[in-house]
């Protein structure tokens, strides 16, 4: 009861009471699966979605290899070569930070809202970095470019804490359920740090062969590579069930303020019913059998269904 409460809570308060009710003996039944699940091998975490590992430890990949960690790192280093004081060097590092943790907050305060969702501050974000490292190649070919630097960097750092910094962890934690997720956030860690011990540890040279203007220019194709990725290959994950994403046959719709996911089975195609309301954590789902209903239960509140066309 504890625990279903706690849940209930999960869902946006202007829910009817039937949709907490659903959503929440939902999550508790996927809860209850994922304590049932033995350990799996590496093999099986591959084997069980291809599609879904592949999309992931890219996207863990692409976290770093935009030069996140070096950028942060040597900024005085970088900042110093361009004209500015040490002192006030550390400071703006400082305010770097701040900047981070402001679009940190904001990210996580608003991916649950169906409207907003995490593709358009990954998007949006995406950009920003992009757009911070252009800014920032662009201002180191000039000897006065000290003030284009540091706002390329505030926009990279404000990008960053926008979209790949949090939402990177979020989007791993959501594509996977149960055993899946341990394995796949671990592995995806290990890619991670890996690409971010190798990018710091060789932005010394790179800006020493290629300049800072020709280091920055990369980070930038990085950036570009990175939000087409994104854009291509993360699917929207507000109100999907974890562990259901990117699966074949599965294809998340926003439509305002609710979202109907298709599952394999014929789905909408093959006239699925859909129930009303939805909120930020939960989707309206398409059932074609009745095993959902059996599963949650039968005192499950009956909504109005609707037709899909």
């Amino acid at each position: 009861a504890e625990a279903r409460s706690i849940v209930r809570n999960l869902v946006h308060k202007d829910e009817p009471d039937s949709v907490k009710t659903v959503v929440a003996r939902e999550t508790l039944n996927d809860m209850r699966k994922d304590f049932d699940v033995p350990d799996i091998t590496w093999k099986e975490l591959v084997k069980n979605d291809p599609r879904s590992f592949t999309i992931a430890m890219f996207f863990a990949f692409f976290q770093q290899i935009i030069g996140t960690d070096a950028i942060l790192f040597y900024s005085v280093y970088t900042l110093t070569n361009y004209g500015i004081g040490e002192q006030m060097a550390l400071i703006l590092t400082l305010v770097m930070g701040l900047f981070k943790l402001i679009f940190t907050i904001l990210s996580s305060a608003i991916v649950d809202y169906p409207s907003v969702g995490r593709r358009k501050p990954l998007l949006v974000g995406g950009a920003m970095v992009m757009l911070g490292t252009g800014t920032m190649a662009i201002s180191c070919l000039f000897s006065d470019g000290a003030g284009g630097l540091v706002f390329g960097i505030m926009l990279f750092i404000s990008g960053f804490g926008l979209s790949y910094g949090p939402l990177c962890w979020l989007i791993l934690a959501e594509m996977f359920s149960g055993p899946y997720r341990s394995k796949a956030l671990s592995l995806g860690t290990v890619i991670n740090r890996t690409t971010s011990f190798t990018v710091t540890a060789v932005y010394i040279s790179m800006t020493e062969g290629m300049g800072f203007a020709g280091t920055y220019f990369f980070f930038c194709l990085m950036g570009l590579a990175a939000l087409i990725f994104s854009y291509i290959y993360i699917p929207e994950l507000v109100g999907q069930r974890l562990g259901e994403t990117n699966k074949a046959g599965v294809e998340a719709k926003g439509d305002g303020d609710a979202m109907a996911i298709v599952e394999d089975g014929g789905g909408a195609a093959s006239g699925g019913k859909v129930a009303k309301g939805a909120g930020p954590m939960g989707a309206s789902r398409v059932n074609n059998n009745d095993d959902d209903e059996e599963e949650i239960g039968e005192d499950r509140p009956q909504f109005q269904e609707i037709e899909l066309q």
